[in-house]
């Protein structure tokens, strides 16, 4: 066996060897990711359930309670009623929003 072909072989066991532990590597963290995700998932379809439904009350409770105030009292005073109340409820979604899923809330999305 000349020379080049034995460098050129012990250049390719080494190569193999390196393959094979970065395989390795990538199967351990591999393993590790996966169980990760798997234990923040079922969380964040908890706190993802909770979060739509908390958007759909808000857009009914926004719809259906100013709109009484407009079919009880068909006057302005009905729709200033309506606006104030629109405004006040609309604020306080927001910030309960906020503090629940906002930037440091309790179930803020953890990148």
């Amino acid at each position: 066996m000349s020379p080049l072909s034995r460098e050129i072989n012990e250049a390719g066991e080494k190569l193999g060897a390196r393959l094979t532990a970065g395989e390795e590597a990538l199967r351990r963290i591999g393993k590790r990711r996966a169980q990760s995700i798997r234990n923040n998932t079922k969380r964040s379809l908890w706190q993802e359930l909770f979060r739509v439904l908390f958007i759909t009350l808000c857009i009914l409770v926004d719809g259906l309670l100013p709109f009484e105030f407009v079919v009880k009292e068909r006057t302005p005073i009905g729709f200033a009623l309506t606006a104030a109340s629109l405004a006040v409820l609309v604020a306080s979604q927001i910030l309960a929003y906020s503090r629940i899923w906002g930037k440091n809330g309790c179930w803020r999305i953890k990148a």
